[in-house]
Formats: structure tokens, sequence, C-alpha cells
């Protein structure tokens, strides 16, 4: 038999907001040391116990988590996992993941101590109590929720660079503060960040384009919507200034005539369809204002209103040539450059690109 077992791990998630405890009973070595275990609920011959590679990767790990280096730590655990798991080992991974605020993994790793192999060395009701203790510190830890709607739906997410998922259907348990979300499908890839806050639920979507279906789909050539895009400024600016000068100068037109006919005649009133200037008689002799009739500059005041209405119609459809251009436009002419460069290399991609440039992934 071994003379010893070392099994630090175990009493270093017992401690609070740390992963190692000091050696209580092997000064040599730094850690505590255990005896051969043999599961009671096993034959004799039976072995539950950690092999020697375990111990090894159990040292490596109990070093990583006092040094704070978790990412290291949940690897080496992972690979003791890969040469024969116990409850112990779960437990201790679930508290790795728990000191990196990876809710999803932690959770998912403290639900295996209740159904992996034990240690009897250690009790295994000890071993399950404490998980509960800690799934309540989990609850408590990772208090925010995330509804995730993906596009499309069976895409692979992971947040917070952990394991890859299918996009969840539930509110997925978060710590408060900001997360990355990776999605991935078989052609392509997008991330996005989202804020969270303590016992809140908040909303995000994530979606990942199939530029080489948008592109077989294409019916317009970049090119195309470029040439167009032009036309829709050219004409659109051109109908603006063209509308506001006839604007300008056909309410200016009606203005001057309607004070030519106010300083000339002060209040008036419609008698017959012609204005009386002051008096009846002048309808009878069409008296004049600046050698022009009163009926004159009737008509001018008209002709003027009608070419400022015009001029405020071509400014508007000047306007609107030049929305629609921004907003409807511009928008498929990226969309179908994007789809060119894919043809080209999907790193240059709108995603593709954006996420080589985040320093989060």
């Amino acid at each position: 038999m071994r003379k010893s077992i070392i099994l630090a791990a175990f009493f270093a998630y017992l401690i609070p907001q740390t992963a190692l405890a000091q050696d209580t009973g092997n000064q040599e070595t730094g850690r505590t040391a255990v005896h051969r275990i043999v599961s009671s609920d096993q034959p004799a011959d039976v072995e539950h116990t950690f092999s020697d590679e375990q111990v090894l990767l159990n040292n490596q790990a109990v070093d990583a988590v006092s040094s704070g280096n978790y990412v290291k730590a949940e690897q080496l655990f992972n690979s003791m996992l890969q040469i024969g798991e116990f409850n112990i080992i779960w437990m201790n991974l679930g508290r790795t993941y728990a000191n990196q605020n990876k809710c999803i993994e932690a959770k998912d790793a403290y639900s295996h101590v209740f159904s992996a192999p034990e240690i009897n060395d250690f009790p295994s009701e000890m071993i399950k109590q404490t998980t509960e203790k800690f799934l309540k510190e989990l609850e408590a830890q990772c208090s925010s929720k995330l509804v995730l709607s993906c596009t499309p739906s069976d895409m692979m997410v992971s947040i917070d660079s952990g394991r890859e998922m299918k996009c969840p259907s539930e509110p997925v348990a978060l710590a408060p503060g900001l997360h990355s979300i990776l999605g991935k499908t078989g052609y392509g890839f997008n991330s996005i960040a989202v804020e969270t806050e303590a016992n809140k639920t908040i909303q995000a979507e994530i979606e990942v384009v199939d530029y080489k279906k948008k592109a077989a789909e294409a019916t317009e050539s970049p090119e195309e919507l470029l040439r167009k895009s032009k036309i829709y400024k050219a004409a659109g600016y051109s109908l603006l200034g063209a509308g506001v000068a006839m604007a300008a100068g056909g309410f200016g037109w009606w203005g001057y005539s309607y004070n030519l006919w106010q300083s000339n005649c002060g209040e008036s009133e419609v008698l017959h369809g012609y204005k009386s200037c002051g008096g009846s008689e002048n309808i009878k002799n069409a008296g004049k204002v600046n050698g022009k009739t009163l009926k004159d500059i009737e008509k001018a005041q008209i002709t003027g209103g009608v070419i400022g209405a015009v001029g405020t119609a071509m400014a508007i459809t000047g306007v609107t040539l030049v929305l629609i251009d921004a907003f409807r436009i511009q928008p498929k002419y990226r969309e179908a450059a994007a789809l060119q460069s894919f043809r080209v290399s999907p790193a240059l991609t709108p995603e593709f690109s954006g996420l080589s440039l985040s320093g989060r992934f």
C-alpha cells in the first residue's frame, strides 16, 4: 500500500474564498496526507482512491489555485476526471468554476458530486452537505438571469469563454457584470457583450448570418447598388436645392404682392370675386396700383403661392430620396459588399473582423 495520498483540494474548498488548506499532518509536503481509501460498499479488493498520476495533478491544481491561476486549476481537475472521477474532484472543480464566475459550469460540476463515486475516508454525507452549501452560495453569487435569443436557434454558444452548449431555451444564471457571448454555427460565428444586474432578468439577441446563402440569393451586385445610390443622391440633392429656391422665390413673390396690395388698399373684403380695395367703385373702374390692376396683383399672389407650394413639394421629394438612399440603399450596398468580401475571404465579413479585434476572445 502507498504510505499516503495527497487530497488537499477537498480540505481547501471547505474554506470559503480559498482553494488551499495548509498542511495539518505533513509539514514535509506542505499538504494534508491521508491513507489509501477503500470504498465500504465495494469488495475490499476494489480501490476507490487517486492514482499516482491523479495525485500529481491534484498537487499541481492546488498550487495553481493557491497562486490564483484558476484556469490552470480547472484544466488539471478536468484531467483528473479523465483518469477517473470522484465526488471530491467534481466538488473542487465546481469551486474552481465558481471562483471564475462560471455559473453554468459550476452548477453542472456540483450536480455530479451526488452521483460520482465516493471516497470513503471522507463521509459522502459531509461532501454532499458541503456541496449543498456551495450551491446556495452559487445561487447568491449568480443572481442575475439572461434570456438569450439565437438566430439560428440551434447555434452553439459559450459564455465568458466557458464550455460550448446549445442555445439555452431557459434563463441562464450569471454573476452580475459584463459578459461576453460567442455564438458558432457551421457557417460562421459572432459575439456580443451583455451587462447583467443582480436579481434582474435581461434579454439579449445574437445572430450569425449565413453569408454564403445570402450571397447565392443576392439579386443586386454592389456595383448596381452603388450606381443606384449615386442616382438617388444626385436626384435628391438636385430636387432639394431647386425646391428650396423655387419655394423661396414663390413665397417671396406672394409676400411682395400681398404687401403691395395691403400698402395701397388697407383692409379689404371679397366682393363678387374682386377685392374692393376700400370702395365698390374700384371694382367697376379696376383701380390700379403701381400701374397694375388689382386683379393683376391678386393673380400674382396666387401664382407666387403655387410656385412656393411646388418648390416645397420638390424639396420634400428631394429629402425623401436622400433618406431612402441612407436607410435602404446604403445598408443593402454594405451587405452586398460584405457578401462580395465573403466570396474572397470569410475573415472580411463584419462578424469575423469584429471578432478578431475583440480583446475578449
